[in-house]
C-alpha cells in the first residue's frame, strides 16, 4: 500500500485569505510553500487511487500531485 497527502492544511489551506499570522505572512511573501485543504491518496497498485476527505481543492490536488 501507498499512500500521499495530495493536502496537508486545515480549513481553508495556507495562507488563509483572512490572516496575518507569520505562517500566513511568510506564505504570501514566498518565504514558505502554500498548502491545499487536507486529502489523502491511497493506492494498493499504483494504478487506482482512492481519495479520503476530498476537497474543494480537488481540481488542483491532483494535477500538483505527480504520483496521481
Amino acid at each position: 500500500m501507498r499512500a500521499v497527502l495530495p493536502g496537508t492544511a486545515a480549513g481553508g489551506g495556507l495562507p488563509r485569505w483572512n490572516c496575518a499570522c507569520a505562517l500566513c505572512t511568510a506564505a504570501r511573501e514566498g518565504g514558505l510553500s502554500a498548502r491545499t485543504r487536507e486529502c489523502a491518496a491511497v493506492t494498493g497498485n499504483g494504478r487506482d487511487w482512492w481519495l479520503l476527505n476530498a476537497s474543494p481543492d480537488l481540481r488542483a490536488q491532483p494535477a500538483a500531485t505527480p504520483a496521481l
